[in-house]
């Protein structure tokens, strides 16, 4: 599992699988935004969607959401397919 990585803008970024978890400290009013997307597939007619986003007071507080997020969509596609 890729762990946090910082970017040049200061945002927080983790991929898993096909999900890519960003985490931007201070975006509003001094609160800490996180979004959750789904990446696209490689076949035709696949594209990125935002599945969650929102903020938290910190940036810890805002990484374990958007963490719980992407397990619990991990687990429901799992699954799904079983």
């Amino acid at each position: 599992m890729q762990p946090w990585q910082k970017q040049a803008d200061g945002s927080l970024l983790r991929a898993i699988e096909n999900l890519r978890m960003i985490v931007h400290p201070n975006a509003i009013n001094g609160d800490t935004r996180f979004v959750l997307i789904r990446e696209a597939g490689n076949g035709p007619g696949y594209s990125s969607a935002m599945i969650a986003s929102g903020h938290e007071q910190s940036v810890g507080s805002a990484i374990t959401v958007v963490e719980k997020m992407a397990a619990g969509l991990r687990e429901r596609v799992s699954s799904a397919g079983s």
